[in-house]
């Protein structure tokens, strides 16, 4: 199994070059840090630009309003490549733009050219909250960043969310997909057991995330027969005023 994680990096508290430090140190050392190993894919939201992110010459075209981008962790001697298809959002710095982050093997020094596997999903027109989910597809399941809207109350939380969900699950409902992020809204509100979301199977450490509140998860596939299922879902040591959560996949 390979790790994940997702972490709402809050650009209204510290610098954004620490948290970057930060994501970095556990990419290259997880063990210091009490991870099992590096993280192969990373959802972040709130994550302004990517400092030291470049597009590699050659690289396809992504779609409308997404950046691709290669982001060495290592060295060059030992690079640690991250392709990155980043949705920049929000006025002056992009304080509340949002990213995922797949591991791949070095090219030349940089990561692999993931354009073509990049997926968007937008909300319906009139639902709450404007931002569309980002993914990049890897073997036969597509890796999804979100970040709900907030203030607006459960239900239109768990409206935006299903809908999300139901783009990601496709038109039969049967693709295999995962969900991490910022779902300003705690599981047992969103996800009541006597009305579970069609498609979708939440996955939560238990604890709160942004204080007291867990906001922060990931969902996934939902029907028994055809579950991208994870495992260990846990907080880790990676704090802003959220706290990173990491599963098994």
């Amino acid at each position: 199994m390979s790790l994940m994680l997702t972490w709402n990096m809050q650009g209204g508290q510290g610098s954004y070059d620490s948290k970057w430090q930060a994501l970095a140190g556990r990419i290259q050392r997880p063990a210091q840090y009490d991870l099992p190993e590096q993280p192969a894919i990373v959802f972040l939201q709130e994550c302004s630009d990517v400092p030291g992110a470049e597009t590699p010459q050659g690289w396809g075209q992504p779609p409308a309003n997404i950046t691709a981008l290669s982001k060495n962790f290592g060295t060059s001697s030992r690079p640690l490549t991250y392709f990155i298809a980043h949705r920049r959002w929000g006025q002056g710095n992009n304080r509340v733009s949002y990213a995922v982050l797949v591991q791949t093997d070095p090219v030349n020094g940089q990561a692999a050219d993931l354009t073509g596997s990049v997926v968007v999903h937008g909300p319906p027109q009139g639902a709450p909250g404007t931002r569309p989910i980002v993914g990049v597809t890897m073997g036969t399941a597509t890796y999804y960043t979100m970040h709900a809207p907030s203030g607006v109350g459960a239900a239109l939380s768990r409206t935006y969310v299903s809908d999300m969900i139901a783009a990601a699950a496709g038109a039969q409902g049967t693709d295999d997909y995962v969900i991490g992020g910022d779902f300003n809204c705690q599981p047992g509100d969103l996800y009541p057991q006597a009305n579970p979301i069609p498609h979708g199977h939440l996955y939560e450490s238990g604890e709160g995330t942004c204080g007291v509140r867990n906001l922060d998860y990931f969902t996934a596939n939902g029907s028994a027969a055809n579950r991208t299922a994870l495992a260990q879902v846990t907080r880790i040591n990676l704090i802003s005023d959220h706290i990173a959560v990491s599963a098994h996949y």
